[in-house]
């Protein structure tokens, strides 16, 4: 059978939530498995006559394909055989062969295989579920506790698809970079985490990390920074006392 190239398409659901199917090898489209999944399959008679998708959807965000359940659905011609069936929450085996994934979460990428098979031989061909949506923060900072003058440092990683992230810190409701105080003295690293440098009493409160990729509401994640006063209370220079800034 003759490889019909690629399948590009994106799905909505009721939360908004884009699912980019690329890469999808239409040859012998009986089923999609996912190798996780437990699986029951009955023969099929014949592959031959197989009909390929057909149709195509431009790569388009105003393109979607309507479903009453908002699920996301592979296409295909209408078939009579049976069909792999699958016993899992989230997947679901209709009729004609297609594969609903019902509520798309970001749980719900990864590779997907079309296995057909009968008598006179089987074919299998992969596709790759690429779920689009805001960033998901995966190591939030922590409150923090340092002297002054030293540095201080204030995790903040994010995993998203796409993966352009963006990373905004805000020290109370300003934008850290909007602060004259601490213009010189700020920067925000490659993998989001902020480091403040030479910290004044000035610069204790809360910071608040907000990750982007331009798609809907970001995700935030705040903490604490606590810088100790240096006091010196009639003592030998040799006894010196931090005390945190109130």
């Amino acid at each position: 059978m003759e490889d019909n190239g690629r399948l590009p398409f994106y799905i909505k659901d009721t939360k908004q939530t884009l699912a980019l199917l690329s890469n999808l090898k239409v040859p012998a489209l009986a089923a999609l498995c996912s190798p996780d999944v437990e699986a029951l399959y009955s023969s099929i008679p014949h592959t031959r006559g197989i009909q390929h998708i057909g149709s195509y959807l431009e790569k388009r965000e105003d393109q979607y394909i309507p479903h009453n359940n908002f699920a996301l659905e592979l296409l295909k011609s209408s078939l009579t055989h049976n069909y792999l069936i699958f016993k899992n929450k989230f997947y679901h085996q209709v009729n004609n062969g297609s594969l609903r994934i019902v509520s798309v979460e970001r749980v719900n990428a990864g590779i997907y295989t079309c296995h057909a098979a009968s008598e006179e031989g089987e074919v299998m061909h992969t596709s790759r579920v690429l779920v689009q949506g805001p960033p998901t923060i995966v190591i939030p900072p922590e409150n923090t506790t340092v002297n002054v003058s030293q540095d201080a440092f204030l995790t903040c990683q994010a995993e998203a698809y796409p993966a352009n992230l963006t990373y905004s810190w805000f020290q109370g409701n300003s934008n850290v970079y909007l602060l004259s105080r601490l213009q010189s003295r700020v920067r925000i690293l490659v993998d989001g985490s902020l480091l403040l440098q030479q910290v004044t009493p000035e610069d204790a409160g809360k910071y608040t990390c907000i990750p982007s990729n331009g798609m809907w509401k970001s995700p935030s994640a705040s903490a604490y920074l606590t810088v100790l006063r240096m006091y010196q209370c009639g003592l030998p220079s040799s006894h010196v006392d931090f005390y945190p800034v109130l």
